[in-house]
């Protein structure tokens, strides 16, 4: 939290995406789990009860749960600043449609995508990374 930057603080876009098993502690964390004394009962004294696959927030900052994430990895961003980027350039990339009509007399339609895909961001500055 202390590594987003003012300018970003408080933006409605503002999420901070964690993988699956950090989640997993996270809400163990709320809901009491292991705590003595105060807390214990973890959010609204529900203890390991309270969450039911809602929405999750950390001081006001949206979470975003990324299953297949890596799991020692952490982002802070704008999701206005995040973007789908593939490699079209390539001579590996390939879509094809095929109709499956005249192989098999059915009315199927099978798709064939092989390319190179991942997460760009616009601005750097804009993008806080925790790595364990």
């Amino acid at each position: 939290m202390d590594a987003i930057p003012s300018a970003l603080y408080g933006k409605e876009d503002l999420f901070i995406y964690i993988p699956s098993s950090a989640a997993k502690f996270y809400v163990q964390a709320l809901g009491g789990f292991a705590a003595n004394g105060l807390g214990a009962n973890g959010t609204n004294n529900e203890g390991t009860q309270w969450w039911n696959n809602g929405s999750l927030t950390v001081n006001g900052v949206k979470i975003f749960v990324c299953p297949g994430m890596a799991n020692d990895k952490m982002y802070a961003a704008e999701r206005s600043n995040l973007y789908f980027g593939t490699g079209l350039l390539n001579d590996n990339q390939q879509v094809k449609v095929i109709d499956m009509a005249d192989i098999d007399g059915s009315q199927n339609v099978r798709m064939i995508m092989r390319f190179t895909s991942g997460v760009q961001f616009g601005v750097a500055s804009d993008l806080v990374e925790y790595s364990a």
